[in-house]
């Protein structure tokens, strides 16, 4: 009866190990795809946010090419 009982034990710690071990490998499945997911979306950000910092400059530079302009033209009668 004894070596049964040893026999079931191990049994069950094999097959708790099995399972703990399947658990942890589905969460590193999802924290893969979570960073995944992440990284695309910080990709997408950052691109709309580097268009907008181009538009913002564009204006700056467009605001000051007409303010040379103009007071190029009142030096200029």
């Amino acid at each position: 009866m004894n070596e049964f009982t040893g026999f079931w034990f191990v049994v069950v710690v094999v097959v708790c190990m099995a399972w703990i071990w399947r658990k942890l490998k589905d969460i590193e499945t999802h924290l893969k795809e979570r960073d995944l997911v992440q990284e695309k979306h910080n990709e997408h950000v950052s691109s709309e946010l580097s268009g907008i910092s181009h538009d913002a400059m564009n204006k700056e530079w467009e605001r000051k090419f007409k303010a040379e302009q103009e007071m190029n033209e009142k030096d200029e009668p």
